[in-house]
Parts: C-alpha cells; sequence; structure tokens
C-alpha cells in the first residue's frame, strides 16, 4: 500500500526511467530491473546516494541525518497521523514490538495529545 501521490510519482518516476533507457540504447547496461538507478542503470554508488542526500537536506533546511534516519521520521509520522502501532509495525516491515520501539520517537505533539485525550476521558464528566 503506498500514498497515491506517491505512487504517482513513482510511476512518472519509472516513465522517465524507461525514456532514460530508450535515449542511452547500447550504454544502458543496467538489467537489474531497479527502481532507482544510473543514468546508464547500473546501482547508484552509496557515496554519491549520501552526498546528494545531504544536499537536499541542506538545500531544505532540513538538519543533517543519514537516509536511514527517514525511517525513524516515517514510523513517527505514521503515529502523529493516529496510526495505530500494529498497522505502523506491518507497513515498516516488523515483527518485534522492540524493533518499533527503536523507531518510533514519542515526540511532544504525541504525549501532548495522549495527555489531553487522558483528561477529557477522566474529567468530561465533571465539566
Amino acid at each position: 500500500m503506498l500514498p497515491r501521490p506517491l505512487r504517482d510519482e513513482l510511476r512518472a518516476h519509472r516513465a522517465e526511467q524507461a525514456r532514460e533507457r530508450l535515449a542511452a540504447g547500447p550504454a544502458w547496461v543496467g538489467e537489474h530491473n531497479l527502481v532507482f538507478a544510473t543514468e546508464w542503470g547500473q546501482v547508484i554508488d552509496p557515496v554519491n546516494d549520501g552526498q546528494s542526500w545531504r544536499r537536499l537536506l541542506e538545500s531544505a533546511g532540513v538538519r543533517k541525518a543519514r537516509v536511514h534516519d527517514a525511517r525513524h521520521t516515517a514510523a513517527t509520522l505514521l503515529l502523529l497521523e493516529e496510526t495505530d502501532l500494529r498497522t505502523v509495525m506491518a507497513i515498516m516491515g516488523w515483527t518485534e514490538l522492540a524493533t518499533a520501539q527503536r523507531y518510533t520517537h514519542a515526540v511532544d505533539e504525541l504525549r501532548s495529545r495522549a495527555a489531553a485525550r487522558m483528561g477529557s476521558l477522566l474529567w468530561s464528566s465533571a465539566r
């Protein structure tokens, strides 16, 4: 399951990659059926990928982070959108609660919502 806008972006990316493959002609060396590849169809170099990621974060005004840290952000955003933990675990491919605890973060907004809900639950009849 993918959000519709992400699905649309991936389809557009696939179409662009097909155009690159045609333009490269016999120079296209990738037969790995990769979602993300170089303009010649090869595996992207992890060092170059990391540098591109850091430039992207810098241009967006976002703090430095590893590509892998995006998984932490994704899991926490799912919680912020009130996705239950079992569903978050399924989306992220986790089977152990310990993994979920390591990746998700109880940000202030989640703690504030929990406190407000508990307050409403316990004191709503008194008001």
